[in-house]
């Protein structure tokens, strides 16, 4: 009711080279993706970029599957439906059940310090 259309240029074809150096930009950040590269990029497949508002771009398979995005030049993020379809693929933390709440409406996440003084002999707070 509420939403406004997204304003898209037409897709474009990505030249070969350019989707070689996406997939080993994506093998360096998410190193996880080597038992799946296969399959989410296809060799012979087609890969499109769609320019979104913001300076986003966005990755889409000939079928159109979303794949990534990206914002201006920085590190390529993942769509939803990649993550889901191949959820060992990426880094995941656990919570505790209590904190999902929390961490849904926006909370930090912390870890717990690593002890320091049981390493170096401190005894004092150091």
């Amino acid at each position: 009711m509420f939403k406004k259309e997204i304003q898209t240029a037409p897709k474009s074809k990505l030249k070969s080279s350019v989707q070689r150096s996406l997939r080993q930009s994506l093998l360096t950040t998410y190193p996880l993706l080597h038992r799946y590269i296969d399959e989410i990029l296809p060799k012979k497949g087609s890969l499109s970029a769609m320019k979104l508002p913001d300076r986003c771009t966005l990755y889409v398979l000939d079928g159109g599957e979303p794949l990534f995005f990206q914002q201006d030049t920085t590190t390529l993020l993942p769509h939803l439906r990649l993550v889901h379809r191949f959820p060992a693929a990426f880094p995941s933390i656990r919570i505790d059940r209590g904190a999902i709440r929390f961490v849904l409406s926006g909370a930090t996440l912390m870890a717990p310090r690593p002890d320091v003084r049981r390493r170096t002999g401190c005894r004092a707070a150091c």
